[in-house]
């Protein structure tokens, strides 16, 4: 039953990589549009005034569309910022912004904005039977203008639905456009988040009496390797003057020049343009940005991007070995996750079990919201590998099919040749990727150490001074797939002898926890075993540490009153001590 209701779902509610919507900050096309009251609506008359235009495009069947809807999120967005003298809208509104509400499935009927199953008066204007699809009235307490798809004729758009035109991907979606006619996707939303990106997105100032240059932001691939092919985005931002020529520069973080690129052609007021960057090498990781220089600009101070907009791994910045990635602090800066998350230990996320039995943080992989084809990628590092021999990747992983027929895929990829080729060396999928039971009761997570397999993958034909290394998970609308412990390593290139001293466990006996304390004659990584009377093993913490004395916080939190034995190993150095516990 999931997968039905999840089928409406993803066509209505989530967002992947594979959906296509109005590309963000493109131009959003005009419209003129009746209300069901009889207001007429003009798009671009309001863009014109100032206003910035919040547009909720949801299906009656939807029900994520009604869950959002009935949070009242955009009621309360109009009510304290919509225009003066519009019914609903408070005498104290700042007079910036519209919100709309558009039913925009053209299979559903008007009857369905006002009655759904739980609905117990039906309007005096549609026909009954009441809608049986629909999730209930829409139009009630609702302050807004609502325009149903069905029976507003736009002649901007002609026969086409508004679901088409608009490029709506999935139920609900919610576009802010702004006065410069560009549009941005919005998830969900509240009335405090939708104002502030109001305020922070959208221009303050009218389009330019002359031309005015204005940077996009930023759409492009988020990394390179060794070379950078951007491609950057800008408007001419202007009332009616077109723009012939421009001049796109990119800048690395020390603000110095590294490519530019002339453009020509003619660009329309408010009009987008597109302009691929010819190839350059990069020079640094992070902090590029971009500017569009245009002869007379009247408005200079937009014409830079506003943020670092994509990095470039390359051999100056690769890293050394070990490198060591457990997710239990802040993940390294060389690191870059496209569409996934970090999924971290709260006291408002279920608890997540690693592979040592305890309370984890790990890479989530969400394929359960996510639809077939859609992928996410986990760019883990770039790293000088030349000469290595015994390279080694290895990591945990954790994954529940949602049932026989989905097989959601996880790979890592590398690349030794700055990007032209990407290689597999290790990727699985459905039953062999699989680690627990079948899952289809609800999004899986891990809730015992028995639930994750440990996964080691030879790297050794793919040394460089460039490597770099990523994950990417392919959906097939299953089940979440979860990764720890990534660590790659020479086995045989770096020292297996790291002397152990100073060890001691305090306190001793312990109840809730107890630390175990060391000191190492150089960096390594410590892996800590704690087994019990019988020799099972019941807890593991592997650490990456530096010389000198450290600490290793060792949870025994639910551990029987007893003797244990805890095994301390650096390399080939070893040290058991025994640790009791009392409960």
């Amino acid at each position: 039953m999931r997968k039905l209701l999840l089928t409406l779902m993803v066509a209505a509610g989530f967002a992947t990589t594979s959906n296509a919507q109005l590309a963000e900050g493109s131009v959003f096309p005009d419209f003129t549009l009746t209300s069901i009251t009889g207001q007429s609506i003009h798009l671009y008359s309001l863009l014109d005034s100032g206003y910035t235009v919040f547009i909720d495009i949801s299906a009656t069947w939807c029900n994520p569309c009604w869950n959002y809807h009935i949070g009242h999120h955009l009621d309360s967005l109009y009510e304290q910022h919509g225009p003066t003298g519009w019914s609903g809208v408070n005498s104290t509104t700042t007079n910036n912004v519209v919100v709309l509400f558009v039913q925009g499935e053209s299979t559903s009927n008007l009857a369905e904005l006002y009655d759904g199953p739980g609905s117990t008066v039906g309007s005096a204007s549609v026909e009954t039977p009441h809608s049986t699809s629909s999730q209930g009235n829409w139009v009630a307490g609702t302050p807004y203008p609502i325009i149903d798809d069905t029976t507003s004729a736009d002649p901007t758009v002609g026969t086409a639905a508004l679901d088409a035109a608009w490029s709506i991907a999935y139920f609900p979606t919610v576009y802010m456009i702004c006065r410069d006619h560009l549009v941005h996707v919005m998830q969900q939303p509240t009335a405090v988040d939708a104002y502030a990106a109001a305020l922070a997105t959208c221009p303050s100032y009218a389009p330019s009496s002359t031309v005015d240059a204005k940077a996009v932001p930023y759409t492009g691939n988020d990394y390179f390797v060794c070379n950078a092919t951007p491609s950057v985005s800008f408007q001419n931002y202007s009332k009616t003057t077109s723009i012939t020529s421009a001049s796109i520069v990119v800048t690395d973080a020390a603000g110095a020049t590294v490519a530019t690129q002339p453009w020509t052609g003619s660009l329309a007021p408010y009009a987008v343009t597109n302009v691929p960057v010819t190839s350059f090498a990069g020079t640094s990781f992070g902090g590029y940005k971009y500017s569009v220089n245009v002869t007379g600009d009247s408005y200079p101070a937009n014409n830079a991007s506003v943020d670092s907009v994509f990095k470039v791994y390359t051999a100056s910045n690769a890293v050394g070995l070990p490198a060591l990635e457990n997710f239990s602090g802040n993940i390294s800066y060389k690191e870059d996750f496209l569409g996934g998350y970090v999924y971290p230990v709260s006291s408002t996320s279920p608890v997540i079990t690693g592979p040592n039995g305890n309370a984890d943080t790990a890479l989530l992989f969400e394929f359960y919201f996510q639809s077939s084809g859609g992928t996410d990628e986990f760019v883990y590092g770039n790293f000088n590998t030349a000469g290595v021999t015994g390279l080694t990747l290895s990591f945990d992983v954790s994954y529940a099919q949602y049932d026989a027929t989905t097989a959601d895929a996880l790979a890592v990829q590398v690349t030794s040749d700055c990007g032209a080729t990407w290689a597999a060396p290790w990727s699985e999928s459905g039953a062999t990727l699989s680690t627990a039971p079948m899952d289809n009761s609800g999004e899986f997570s891990p809730s015992a150490a028995g639930q994750w397999k440990h996964v080691t993958v030879d790297m050794h034909t793919y040394a460089s001074p460039n490597m770099t290394v990523k994950f990417v998970g392919t959906s097939q609308y299953g089940n979440d797939a979860w990764v720890d412990n990534i660590r790659l390593s020479n086995t045989t290139g770096v020292a297996t002898v790291s002397a152990l001293s100073g060890i001691s466990i305090v306190p001793n006996p312990a109840k809730d926890f107890a630390i175990v304390n060391i000191s190492l004659a150089d960096e390594t990584e410590v892996t800590v075993q704690v087994y019990d009377a019988v020799g099972r093993l019941v807890n593991s913490v592997v650490k990456q540490l530096a010389a000198g004395n450290q600490q290793i916080d060792l949870p025994t939190t639910g551990m029987s009153t007893g003797l244990y034995n805890v095994k301390i190993s650096a390399g080939t150095s070893v040290v058991t001590k025994q640790l009791s516990v009392i409960q």
